[in-house]
């Protein structure tokens, strides 16, 4: 049997739940970062706007990353909370930025997190970063918890290479064939090598090597 909680009002992309104390609830929603303390009786905004995901540090509760709607840019960005997810502040040295934001898209991205490494974070971004992008931007990796960043493959979006510079998100890795966008995609790290990560979206691809090269 079910009981009604709460109403988002809006389309609910990730349910983050404390580690050690499971009535403190983070809902990421494309209306925002709702937070509840209670069980999911009682909801607070934390903030609004598109919110793709949120996730607890594998170690730490204290440490919150979200994945939120950056519109002057038109990108993804994350915001790392340090007081259990009340604040969050921009997280974004050597993060990915649009070529040309005029012909960017953002269309979401996904945390990954293990406690293989518990500091490390890689953000999986889709979407276009410039017009002859098709929807596969890359995946950022930081050794610090987001206060720097790489991509490990050397570039991002197009020109692809289904060898050297593949598409993930696309049904072809050389960018061609279906892309369907954000309502398919996730990813997850391996709770034994941090090095390892699969990402899912038209199919499922894996890195053996912290996204520097794909399968």
């Amino acid at each position: 049997t079910w009981s009604m909680l709460h109403n988002l009002g809006e389309h609910a992309t990730q349910i983050a739940v404390h580690p050690t104390n499971p009535v403190f609830i983070l809902v990421s929603a494309w209306n925002g970062l709702h937070r509840s303390t209670d069980g999911g009786q009682t909801w607070s905004t934390v903030f609004s706007g598109t919110t793709w995901d949120v996730g607890f540090h594998p170690t730490n509760p204290n440490v919150v990353y979200s994945l939120r709607y950056d519109a002057s840019l038109n990108r993804c960005v994350m915001h790392r909370s340090d007081d259990g997810g009340l604040t969050f502040a921009l997280k974004d040295n050597g993060y990915f930025v649009p070529s040309d934001p005029a012909n960017a898209s953002a269309d979401g991205g996904r945390l990954g997190l293990t406690p293989a490494d518990p500091d490390r974070v890689y953000v999986a971004l889709i979407g276009r970063g410039k017009a002859s992008d098709t929807g596969w931007i890359g995946m950022y990796q930081s050794l610090d918890r987001g206060d720097s960043w790489a991509n490990l493959n050397g570039q991002d979006g197009a020109p692809y290479d289904a060898v050297n510079h593949p598409s993930v998100a696309n049904g072809n890795l050389d960018g061609g064939g279906i892309y369907q966008g954000f309502y398919d995609f996730d990813m997850a790290v391996s709770h034994n090598d941090p090095d390892l990560c699969w990402v899912g979206v038209t199919a499922l691809s894996a890195t053996y090597d912290g996204g520097e090269t794909w399968q």
